[in-house]
């Protein structure tokens, strides 16, 4: 198997697992962007998560049996809403599960996520709109090229709404990151 077939399966197995306990997720970073233009490997596939404390038990549970997984580091993150990581065996792809924070309203994202069919499954990725505001609220932290890159390849994409964009970007404060991005500097 090809890498990307190994990240796509793995994808699978962890929204599977998502899914099986009821947490809501989205795929988010650059593998999410590859379903919208060129991919970008990236070295994991990143889930933004909310579950609620009462899942704790559950998604220790289930991940610990089928990934890579360190139930007390899961427990410690819930307590945090930080994050953590699994390791699927099949293939050794790594996943990072980021808990929501507060800089981003979840429950639109993950009403307005698109489902996507991985190997067979239902996954659910984050809209390409709200992929670019993620992407600028981490360039606002990182200053990342890869971000700005990665956001005006988004942009071009010929179904994004780019007024919910800019009417988002305002929201978020990152309205300047966003004309930044735009400019073909980052043209790849």
């Amino acid at each position: 198997m090809d890498d990307r077939t190994l990240f796509l399966a793995s994808m699978a197995r962890v929204a599977e697992a998502m899914d099986a306990v009821g947490v809501p997720y989205v795929v988010t970073g650059s593998m999410a962007a590859g379903f919208y233009v060129m991919p970008r490997m990236s070295g994991d596939i990143d889930f933004l998560i909310n579950p609620q404390p009462s899942d704790k038990p559950f998604v220790a549970k289930i991940l610990a049996e089928d990934f890579f997984a360190d139930p007390d580091v899961i427990k410690e993150a819930f307590n945090d809403r930080s994050m953590f990581q699994v390791i699927d065996p099949n293939g050794h792809v790594k996943s990072d599960l980021i808990f929501w924070t507060p800089k981003f309203n979840p429950e639109t994202v993950f009403q307005r996520a698109q489902t996507m069919r991985v190997e067979g499954t239902g996954v659910k990725v984050i809209a390409p709109e709200d992929l670019v505001i993620a992407k600028l609220i981490w360039a606002k932290e990182s200053r990342s090229e890869l971000q700005f890159r990665d956001v005006h390849s988004l942009l071009q994409f010929e179904e994004v709404d780019s007024e919910y964009v800019r009417r988002q970007a305002k929201v978020y404060g990152v309205g300047e990151l966003l004309e930044e991005a735009s400019s073909e500097r980052y043209a790849t």
